[in-house]
């Protein structure tokens, strides 16, 4: 117990030194970006390089009341989707600074964030082969070209479960595996382009087979199906070069809930 009182009354000595900071003082905002660091990492599954830069005088600061928030960091997973490198800015944030500090930061708004994403091959291929983008192709037919083994009339299943994603200068370029008539598995390459097609979702551009030798035929049945991304994000930009898949937009990051606040 006597341990204990020592701690508390030491925390909260810290406390009342640093909202009694004069103005003009930086102190507070050394103090609360290794907080905000550590509060991040409870958010993701995993982050390396973690940085984060706060933004704003102290006398705003110690009541909650941050002008911007700036994070990198590198080999993200967050919801178990990996990212190469990742770039957020938050304006206009509201924090819980001052129980904060003792019991854990927490969100007492939503904050819409500009975000820059970069993805690798390896990142791509476990989204492709996420539950998430398995449930939005599940189901999915083509009608198979003759050239490629079909009668271009018969639809037949499409899976994408082991896509060893290249990512070109224009393009992408997957595994996939139809089911002919007779029954049995045949592999094939995917190539397409990709663009936003609105805030939350992608589209495939001029989706393709591709055969060994060269020849493609198109994959109507791919032109629009949509790539959802989540109400949380509104993607701007999305560019490719060898290598990485890159995205540009913002994403609305949740207030703690209620519950979790107490």
């Amino acid at each position: 117990m006597r341990l204990r009182t020592v701690v508390l009354a030491t925390a909260s000595a810290l406390l009342l030194s640093v909202f009694s900071l004069p103005v003009q003082s930086q102190v507070f905002s050394n103090l609360l970006s290794p907080l905000l660091q550590a509060w991040i990492r409870t958010q993701v599954q995993q982050v390396q390089d973690l940085r984060v830069a706060v933004n704003g005088p102290d006398a705003e600061m110690v009541n909650g009341q941050i002008r911007s928030i700036e994070i990198s960091g590198r080999d993200i997973v967050y919801q178990g989707i990996p990212a190469r490198s990742l770039q957020m800015r938050g304006s206009d944030i509201r924090l819980n600074v001052r129980s904060g500090l003792i019991s854990g930061l927490r969100l007492e708004r939503p904050v819409r964030a500009d975000l820059a994403l970069s993805l690798s091959e390896q990142d791509v291929n476990t989204y492709l082969a996420s539950q998430t983008f398995q449930d939005q192709i599940r189901g999915l037919t083509i009608k198979l070209p003759a050239q490629f083994g079909g009668d271009g009339q018969t639809e037949i299943p499409m899976e994408i479960r082991d896509p060893h994603v290249r990512l070109l200068a224009d393009r992408l370029e997957a595994a996939a595996t139809v089911r002919l008539a007779s029954g049995e598995p045949a592999a094939l390459r995917l190539a397409s382009g990709i663009a936003v097609a609105s805030a939350h979702q992608l589209r495939l551009v001029d989706p393709r087979l591709v055969g060994q030798n060269g020849e493609s035929a198109p994959i109507e049945a791919l032109v629009n199906l949509p790539i959802q991304l989540g109400p949380e994000v509104e993607l701007r930009r999305i560019s490719l070069q060898p290598g990485l898949l890159n995205l540009e937009g913002t994403y609305l990051i949740q207030a703690t809930p209620v519950a979790a606040r107490r």
